[in-house]
C-alpha cells in the first residue's frame, strides 16, 4: 500500500500542489485537499486477501485497458467542453483512476473490484464542485462547508471500519460526526476554513480508525482464503509502474499562476454612466458571504441588442477564480468561454461566451452574449460581464443570472454528450458582437482613468 500511495503521490503530486494551494489561500471547498488521508484510511481497512487465484498478467491487462480507456477518457472530455471541465476540475479524477490501476497490479482485480465503496467516494471528493453545490443548498457559510466535510470524514471512518462488527463501525462513524461537527458549531467561526477541514476531515477520522482498529475485534466472518502463493512482483513490474507515473506526472504541468489584475478607478461605474443597480443575493452562497453580484443598466437603442452590465465583486481573489468557469446564464446546451485575442480594443484578459442562437430553443430563455474579464479596484476584486441579446431589434433584454444548478452541470451535459452532439456553437450577428465590445471598451476607457476625488485633488 506504501508503494500504490508513493506511485500515485508521484503521478498526481502537480495537480495536488495546486489543490493545496487554493485551500491554503482561501478555497471555500478545501476538502480535496485532506482527501488523500481519508481515502488511505479506507484503503488500509481492506486487510484480507479476495478468494480466488490471482492472475498476474490478468492484473496488469485489466489495469492496463481500463486505465488507459479511463484516463484518455478524461482528456477527451477536458478538450470536449473545456469550461465544465474546468469547473469539475476533471483532470484531477486521474488520481484515483491511476491509483485504482496501482492497486490492481499490486492486489489484484478482485481485491480492487470490491473496493468499490472507496472508488465511489473519491470520485465524488476528487472535485471541489459537490461540495460546493451542497454548501451553497445549505446557504453557503463555513460553518455549512465544516459540516460536509466532517460528514465526509465520519462516512470513511464507517468504510474504513469494514473488518469491525457494524455496530461498532457505525458507532465510530457517529462519534466522530458529533466531534467534528461540535467543532465546527462551537469554534469553527474563529478559526479559518482550510483549519477547520484539517481537523474534521483528516485528523478526527485518522484518531477514530485508529482507536476503533486497534481496541475492537475483527469479524470473524471476513477472514477469507489466502492465495495459494503469495502475490510477488518483480524489480521490473515495480520499474514499469515508476515509469509510468513519472509519464503521468510530465502529463500534469502545474496551473499557471493568475497574473496581477490591473487596478482601475473605484467610481468607473459611475463614470460610465450605469445606472439602476439590481444586486443578485445568491451570490454570497458561491463565493462568501462579503461577495455581490450586481446589474446595471445601460441606455437602450432603438433597433440595436440590448445589453446589461454585471459585476462581481469579492474581496478575496480565490473566491473569484473558483467561480472563473461558472456560466450564470441559461443555455441548452454546455457553453464555453474562449479567451479574445483578435480585439486588442477590449481589456486584458477578455473572454467571450455565447448561447447557440442556430439551435432549436423552447423559447423560454433568449438567446445572449457575454464577454468577462477581471480587474482590481481598491482593495476587492471584480470580474465584469458585459451581456448582450442576440435579438437584433432590441425587443427581448439579456438574462438575468440564475443561481447554478446541479442538472446543468452534470446529468444535461452528460446526456448532451452522449447524443453525440456537434460541438457547434453557432454564429453571432456581428452587430451583436460589435455593440458588446464597443461596451466593453468603453467601460475600460472609463476605469483607466483616475476618480473623481482623484482629479479633484490634482
Amino acid at each position: 500500500m506504501a508503494i500504490a500511495v508513493g506511485l500515485t503521490a508521484i503521478a498526481y503530486a502537480i495537480p495536488y500542489a495546486d489543490t493545496v494551494a487554493l485551500a491554503v489561500h482561501g478555497s471555500r471547498a478545501p476538502l480535496p485537499a485532506v482527501l488523500p488521508v481519508l481515502v488511505i484510511l479506507i484503503a488500509l481497512g481492506y486487510r484480507t486477501p479476495p478468494r480466488g487465484v490471482a492472475d498476474t498478467e490478468s492484473n496488469w491487462i485489466i489495469a492496463a485497458l481500463v486505465g488507459a480507456g479511463a484516463l484518455a477518457g478524461v482528456e477527451l472530455l477536458s478538450h470536449r467542453m473545456p469550461t465544465l471541465a474546468g469547473l469539475w476540475h476533471l483532470q484531477d479524477v486521474g488520481a484515483p483512476i491511476w491509483f485504482a490501476c496501482v492497486v490492481t497490479v499490486l492486489f489484484g482485480v478482485r481485491h480492487t473490484v470490491r473496493m468499490w465503496p472507496l472508488w465511489l467516494f473519491a470520485v465524488c471528493c476528487v472535485s471541489p464542485l459537490p461540495l460546493t453545490l451542497a454548501t451553497a443548498a445549505l446557504g453557503g457559510s463555513d460553518t455549512a462547508a465544516g459540516l460536509l466535510t466532517a460528514l465526509a470524514g465520519a462516512v470513511a471512518v464507517l468504510l474504513a471500519g469494514r473488518m469491525t462488527p457494524p455496530a461498532y463501525r457505525a458507532l465510530a462513524a457517529l462519534v466522530c460526526f458529533a466531534v467534528s461537527g461540535l467543532t465546527v458549531l462551537t469554534v469553527g467561526a474563529q478559526l479559518p476554513l482550510l483549519t477547520v477541514t484539517v481537523f474534521v476531515g483528516a485528523v478526527f477520522p485518522t484518531l477514530v480508525t485508529a482507536a476503533l482498529l486497534t481496541t475492537r475485534p475483527a469479524r470473524t466472518n471476513l477472514v477469507a482464503q489466502g492465495w495459494a502463493e503469495p502475490h510477488q512482483h518483480t524489480a521490473r513490474a515495480l520499474g514499469a509502474l515508476a515509469v509510468t507515473a513519472v509519464a503521468l506526472a510530465s502529463l500534469n504541468p502545474p496551473v499557471a499562476r493568475a497574473a496581477a489584475l490591473p487596478a482601475v478607478s473605484a467610481d468607473w461605474t459611475e463614470k460610465a454612466t450605469l445606472h439602476g443597480p439590481v444586486a443578485y443575493d445568491f451570490i454570497t452562497r458561491y463565493a462568501g458571504p462579503g461577495a455581490t453580484f450586481v446589474r446595471y443598466r445601460t441606455p437602450a437603442q432603438r433597433g440595436l441588442p440590448a445589453l446589461a452590465v454585471d459585476v462581481l465583486t469579492t474581496s478575496d481573489r480565490t473566491a473569484l477564480a473558483e467561480t472563473a468557469d461558472i456560466i450564470w446564464y441559461p443555455s441548452t446546451r454546455p457553453v464555453d468561454y474562449r479567451a479574445v485575442t483578435d480585439r486588442p480594443d477590449l481589456p486584458a484578459g477578455s473572454r467571450i461566451a455565447y448561447s447557440n442562437a442556430d439551435a432549436a430553443t423552447d423559447g423560454a430563455h433568449s438567446d445572449w452574449l457575454v464577454i468577462t474579464w477581471e480587474w482590481k479596484t481598491d482593495n476587492v476584486f471584480q470580474r465584469v460581464h458585459v451581456v448582450a441579446s442576440q435579438s437584433l431589434t432590441g425587443d427581448r433584454l439579456p438574462p438575468e443570472p440564475q443561481p447554478v444548478r446541479t442538472l446543468d452541470v452534470s446529468l444535461r451535459p452528460a446526456l448532451w454528450l452522449a447524443r453525440q452532439q456537434p460541438k457547434d456553437a453557432g454564429d453571432v450577428d456581428e452587430v451583436v458582437l460589435q455593440r458588446a465590445a464597443t461596451l466593453s471598451a468603453s467601460l475600460d476607457d472609463a476605469a483607466a482613468g483616475p476618480a473623481d476625488g482623484a482629479a479633484a485633488d490634482a
